[in-house]
């Protein structure tokens, strides 16, 4: 917010690429730099992207095409979902760029279309929780994961979640139910 409390657009969305939504920013180490979701909403059939942007100019960096949120994970990796998979891909926070080839984590987790949101939270310690989608009734449980994609414990029990959060040393989780 700009001084006096009147809300600040940093990022204007680019209706000749079909943007009409920026969403889902999370910050880079730099604390200046923020990674989000440009994204379409009303239909038309066009990749939604993940872009780089800086909170005191209008600089915009293109990262890779993605159809969800994004995370960064220390001591560089982006986590970002496509094709129903969660990847994670070496990424250089100073050049905005990918290296070498996305790597698929986990499969079959939650996945909202209508907001373009999969349902996991990473912390900086590298820590990953997922929701893993049900086609039944909607109820999932959240899962504690290692860097192997390995299950190692459950968050909670079977239920309905929503709004994921993983708190930044990695030991907590919060969701709505």
């Amino acid at each position: 917010a700009a001084s006096g409390g009147t809300p600040t657009q940093i990022t204007f969305p680019n209706r000749a690429q079909k943007e009409d939504s920026h969403r889902w920013p999370v910050f880079l180490p730099d604390g200046k730099h923020f990674l989000y979701l440009a994204m379409n909403l009303s239909g038309a059939k066009v990749m939604s992207s993940i872009y780089a942007g800086a909170l005191d100019s209008n600089e915009k960096h293109f990262i890779t095409q993605a159809e969800a949120n994004v995370a960064y994970v220390a001591p560089g990796y982006l986590l970002f979902y496509r094709d129903k998979t969660l990847f994670a891909q070496r990424f250089d926070a100073k050049k905005f760029e990918l290296g070498g080839e996305p790597y698929p984590v986990l499969t079959d987790i939650q996945y909202v279309p209508r907001i373009q949101r999969a349902v996991f939270a990473s912390s900086g310690g590298g820590v990953l929780v997922a929701q893993k989608a049900s086609a039944e009734s909607g109820a999932s449980q959240l899962l504690w994961f290692d860097r192997h994609g390995q299950q190692v414990g459950v968050a909670t029990k079977p239920g309905i979640y929503g709004n994921v959060a993983l708190s930044p040393n990695g030991k907590l989780v919060a969701a709505e139910s």
